[in-house]
């Protein structure tokens, strides 16, 4: 919860009113202003004006539109559309106003106007966007009607294939039915590109963040000149220098990690920039380094010297950036980070290394029942390893069914036994498929045509079953009826009456 911050007053011991202090003049600091070079900006307006221009031409020519007026109308504009700016700084990773600042700069010094830079970029690449405008519209139209003849193909034969779905909603459903078949299939396209660009945008920061991570196994900070910053390979200590000899190991040169060297620790700010590691701040910096369109910038790399020393053994890969929207990268950076802080909390360091020395003190402490222990886990271990497998039994020809005296439907409530019937009738039919779907291997397709045919034969003896105990119970509740004598009842009936009176 957020205080309202109150003014604090001085009290004074003078009889009428409370005085304040007197006012000191003092200027309010203003923050770091980011200040974007002219190629960045002009390339990012670039993109986006191209981005929105593009979309017009496709829009006219799919509509048998003039391009010559669309040509006169961009002309005639007055200002730049709304949104090309904040998306370019959206796009450059730059605070608000940046590029608006820095356009007002830009025109103020050479009198020009935003405008400008439109109808400029309209002159240089509107013939060129038309061209390829053209030769896509062309593509997608061979490209959907030879689709409409491999779906009508497909339709004709629809073999049973065995699907895989992560989403159970399918997208046909989300879409509107009465939309033309073209867009459709350029929406789903559209959709299934951006899902596994997000997916592989997550896989490359997560392989990114793990290397950075597993790179201090044989690296360490060091002392550069000018009290610096560096990282340099470095190898810790051999475990088996902390084990008892008898303790057997795979592998004889298994090292730990390198720790901190006492200089290091000693440099002004390294305990909190080191506190810093692989926090929310440092996430977004390794996804600005590694994955933004310009990298991080470089008062970032100023105020985070340990980083900085990290993007030097590892740079950034300019061939394989992403070109997936800055939005969706952000969402996914988000998700990710929740995802990263529950699986490296730090109550399962504290559990790890709380078991290692306990495991440590055992080791040294008692060595003999410890060594004793493992022998006799290790002697177990080989003795089940030497135990025949049991075979699994081969599928039989014949199938045999429930015994019908050993099983009773009548005492379950009406849901159970629709339950019950309803979930062999689904085994039918998901055995059924799979016997279709294995034709080519006879093992597979008679095994489960005998689980299909099993679930029949349970059908039908759940049936018969109930169907000879409702039998049973109608007779023996005719039985009971016909076994009750009036008379009997007449003499009971005065017995009772007898009782009551003499109480």
């Amino acid at each position: 919860m957020v205080s309202r911050k109150r003014k604090r007053q001085e009290e004074r011991y003078y009889t009428g009113m409370n005085v304040n202090r007197a006012p000191v003049i003092s200027t309010r600091q203003r923050t770091h202003a980011v200040q974007p070079d002219q190629e960045t900006v002009f390339r990012l307006l670039n993109t986006q004006m191209g981005a929105r221009l593009r979309s017009k031409i496709y829009k006219c020519i799919k509509e048998d539109g003039s391009l010559i007026d669309l040509r006169t109308t961009c002309n005639a504009m007055t200002q730049l559309e709304r949104g090309i700016v904040s998306e370019a700084e959206a796009a450059g990773n730059f605070p608000t106003r940046t590029i608006a600042n820095f356009l007002n700069k830009h025109n103020k010094a050479n009198e020009t106007t935003n405008i400008d830079l439109w109808k400029e970029y309209i002159v240089n690449h509107f013939d060129a966007i038309v061209v390829q405008e053209n030769a896509r519209i062309a593509a997608e139209t061979q490209e959907a009607g030879e689709k409409e003849v491999e779906e009508a193909d497909v339709t004709a034969t629809a073999p049973l294939q065995q699907e895989m779905r992560s989403c159970i909603v399918p997208l046909s459903t989300v879409i509107r039915q009465d939309l033309p078949d073209a867009l459709k299939r350029t929406f789903i396209q559209r959709l299934s590109a951006t899902i596994a660009q997000a997916t592989d945008y997550t896989t490359a920061y997560g392989f990114q963040l793990y290397r950075l991570m597993i790179l201090f196994k044989d690296h360490t900070f060091e002392v550069g000149a000018n009290n610096s910053v560096m990282i340099q390979e470095h190898q810790g200590f051999q475990c088996g220098n902390i084990l008892p000899d008898w303790f057997p190991l795979d592998d004889e040169q298994v090292f730990v990690a390198p720790p901190l060297q006492a200089q290091v620790q000693q440099l002004d700010g390294f305990k909190n920039q080191y506190k810093k590691l692989f926090n929310d701040a440092y996430l977004d910096l390794v996804h600005s380094s590694y994955f933004g369109p310009d990298g991080a910038t470089a008062t970032s790399l100023r105020n985070n010297p340990l980083f900085h020393a990290v993007l030097r053994i590892i740079p950034r890969d300019e061939q394989h950036l992403p070109t997936l929207d800055p939005y969706i990268m952000r969402t996914l950076l988000a998700q990710y980070k929740t995802n990263f802080a529950n699986m490296w909390n730090s109550k399962r360091f504290t559990n790890l290394f709380n078991h290692l020395l306990l495991v440590l003190l055992r080791l040294h402490l008692a060595p003999q029942r410890e060594q004793k222990k493992r022998e006799y886990t290790e002697q177990k271990k080989q003795a089940r390893s030497q135990e025949p497998r049991r075979a699994t039994p081969p599928v039989s020809d014949s199938i045999q069914g429930i015994p019908a005296d050993r099983i009773s439907v009548i005492h379950l409530s009406r849901d159970q036994k629709r339950n019950l019937f309803d979930k062999e009738r689904k085994n039918h039919t998901k055995y059924s498929n799979k016997a279709e779907l294995h034709q080519d291997d006879p093992n597979f397709e008679r095994k489960y045509q005998q689980w299909a045919d099993r679930s029949l034969m349970r059908i039908d003896t759940y049936k018969r079953v109930l169907q000879t105990e409702r039998q049973a119970a109608a007779q023996r509740q005719e039985e009971e009826s016909d076994e009750v004598d009036p008379d009997d009842e007449m003499v009971e009936l005065e017995i009772e009456a007898d009782n009551y009176n003499a109480a």
